[in-house]
């Protein structure tokens, strides 16, 4: 089957968590194309002291730089991050003045989530087993520009896990943040220990910024759009329990922007389907397999109708390159015995072959197969 262009995330090989960020591609003939890297919220590099000696001279350097120190003791962040008294002021709100050339501060908006992304080798069952979203609380978070580790406070509101919604906590109200510089690219691992139904739980947030930019806007969304200056990505992984049953879990934004893929499928009967694709930032994965979320969905039963946006009940299972891909809807409510639609899509590679629609009761047994006609565009 021949796939259109799609931009990907290239995942690593699946028992090596992958880099950070991976590489956004486009996919054509259910293969990706290399390109440009996406990044996670890390800051590019400030002004050197050695670029400034040679503008201002040393000795104006080192007086300079004293006073900085002086003034920086006196002010910090509502994440202990110490800013200049004159920085920008961002509101009446908890959130401090900053310095845009020492810190980035990235907003995070009402309701901002991270949602559970794939794993190769994992059926449709067993991706339903881990669903979960990750719901943010803070207002806003500092992002200085200064390698090391130093204690915060945490904000991460909950994380809901599997399809009962298993609600885990933060333990405590601050939470280990690591800061690292690779280049171009600073990396904001956040460490948070979780309360709830299974133990150990502990997750941790990485937030990515690549910037050729020395001084940083005023604030910048975490939702906000990659352009050739900055790019910014959030992701996160979840290692719930132990032995046997510890569960590996990796999340990316909820709000992934318009679909980059959308496929429409229709019966001989006349029930149709709209799913919407795009593409995340984290996902265990390998080689030339994208990170694909099913972000939304339009199922046509009869006279019924549903739009379905609930994570929870939007399932992806994805093969190595995805091919052979699964789509799991949970309809809420049911449409007479249906309770779930599981569609898989044609084979590879092929020309006019049918997809598969398969209608689930209650307990998702199959009651009937139905063809597919299937159609993709971008």
């Amino acid at each position: 089957m021949f796939k259109t262009h799609r931009p990907l995330v290239l995942g690593a090989p699946l028992h090596i968590p992958p880099v950070a960020g991976h590489s956004t591609a486009g996919r054509f003939l259910c293969l990706r194309k290399l390109a440009v890297p996406p990044v996670w919220l890390v800051s590019s590099a400030t002004t050197s002291a050695r670029q400034l000696s040679t503008r201002l001279g040393p000795g104006f350097v080192g007086v300079l730089l004293a006073l900085l120190a002086t003034f920086s003791l006196g002010a910090c962040s509502d994440d202990h991050t110490p800013v200049s008294d004159g920085g920008v002021d961002v509101g009446g709100d908890a959130r401090p003045d900053f310095d845009p050339a020492q810190a980035m501060l990235v907003t995070i908006p009402k309701g901002a989530a991270l949602c559970s992304g794939f794993s190769e080798g994992r059926n449709w069952q067993q991706e339903l087993a881990v669903v979960g979203q990750i719901q943010l609380a803070a207002p806003a978070l500092l992002l200085p520009r200064v390698e090391g580790t130093t204690t915060v406070p945490h904000f991460v509101g909950a994380l809901l896990h599997s399809p009962d919604r298993q609600r885990f906590t933060p333990i405590g109200t601050e939470t280990q943040r690591e800061v690292k510089r690779l280049g171009a690219s600073w990396y904001y691992d956040y460490t948070i220990d979780l309360a709830g139904p299974l133990q150990p739980a502990k997750l941790t947030v990485t937030i990515k910024l690549n910037s050729s930019l020395t001084s940083y806007p005023p604030n910048i969304s975490l939702h906000a759009e990659p352009t050739a200056a900055l790019i910014l990505t959030t992701s996160a992984e979840l290692h719930l329990g132990s032995g046997a049953q510890k569960v590996v879990q990796r999340y990316s934004l909820c709000e992934l922007g318009p679909p980059e893929e959308t496929i429409d499928a229709s019966t001989a009967g006349g029930d149709r389907l709209r799913l919407e694709l795009n593409i995340g930032s984290s996902c265990f994965a390998s080689g030339m397999t994208t990170c694909l979320h099913l972000t939304r969905a339009e199922v046509t039963l009869g006279q019924e109708r549903q739009r379905i946006t609930d994570s929870f009940r939007l399932v992806y299972a994805g093969n190595h390159h995805n091919w052979h891909d699964e789509y799991l809807i949970l309809l809420d409510p049911p449409l007479g015995a249906t309770a779930a639609l599981l569609i898989e899509e044609p084979p590879p590679f092929s020309s006019g072959e049918q997809g598969e629609l398969r209608y689930l009761d209650a307990a998702l047994k199959v009651t009937r197969t139905e063809a597919l006609n299937w159609r993709t565009s971008p």
